[in-house]
């Protein structure tokens, strides 16, 4: 080959090498774009023999999409964000944490797909933003009325859709399964609840017990957000409310009484719902 011949041989690989430079760094962009959803997923126990239900917690498990297993294949591990109960400095309390949960399609109720409405450049960076908007969600506990664990999933979720993370078509499905649910989980895990927060007498939780209404839900990181077989995690899990009878009204939204959800959360003696 003639040196002349060679040169321009060589300068024209060159330029192909510096052209296809950027389609490497757009894939590489294309790859950190985020790509996350939220489900909302209910985690029931039962007790060995009677089969009675012992504890009931609900979360909202962060994904990609078609990331979480089929209902028949083994559990993978996920973040879950979830509401539980605190009973630290004298207060009773639901507050906001995230912990490991190990799962499969069989605990997921609904699904919302994330929009990076800050820009978010990544799924690690949505995740912050998310968490960052449900840590100003929680609530006092009181013996008439108060949210749990599914209130302020849902909740949750409104807050979301305000501030442009999620389309108000995705918060529906929230919505309508927790004006179906939230009523029953407060009947049957409030019991629980007031006996940890002290609200109510020994003799009322032995009867509530007795008559089968109060299956115990853990605090924060218990079993009850652990499926069976998974090693649990180290704190106790939330407990769901609605007023004991004769107690003020259900909530009619998660978080509000007689509203949409409204403004309230768990932590401390992480006991229940």
């Amino acid at each position: 080959m003639k040196p002349f011949s060679w040169i321009f041989a060589s300068l024209s690989i060159f330029a192909i090498g510096v052209q296809a430079a950027p389609v490497s760094i757009y894939d590489d962009l294309v790859a950190r774009v985020p790509n996350l959803q939220l489900s909302l997923a209910e985690f029931k126990e039962y007790w060995p023999g009677d089969g009675k239900l012992k504890s009931w917690h609900f979360g909202l498990v962060a994904h990609a999409p078609g990331a979480i297993p089929p209902a028949t294949a083994d559990n993978r591990r996920f973040p879950l964000f979830h509401w539980f109960i605190n009973t630290q400095n004298g207060q009773c309390r639901m507050l906001f944490g995230q912990d490991p949960v190990w799962t499969n399609m069989r605990t997921i109720k609904v699904t919302a797909t994330l929009l990076a409405a800050g820009g978010e450049a990544d799924d690690d960076a949505m995740k912050q933003a998310v968490s960052g908007i449900f840590q100003q969600v929680s609530s006092h506990i009181s013996p008439n009325l108060f949210n749990n664990c599914l209130d302020n999933a849902v909740l949750g979720m409104r807050r979301l859709r305000m501030a442009g993370y999620i389309r108000e078509e995705e918060l529906e499905p929230f919505m309508v399964y927790w004006r179906r649910m939230h009523e029953v989980v407060h009947q049957v895990t409030d019991p629980w609840t007031f006996k940890d927060c002290g609200f109510i007498t020994r003799r009322e939780l032995v009867d509530s017990i007795l008559e089968g209404r109060a299956p115990k839900c853990e605090g924060k990181g218990s079993k009850a957000a652990t499926p069976a077989g998974k090693p649990n995690l180290k704190k106790p899990v939330v407990r769901a409310a609605k007023p004991q009878a004769g107690k003020g009204k259900a909530v009619k939204h998660p978080g509000q009484q007689g509203k949409q959800p409204g403004k309230q959360g768990p932590k401390g003696k992480q006991g229940r719902k």
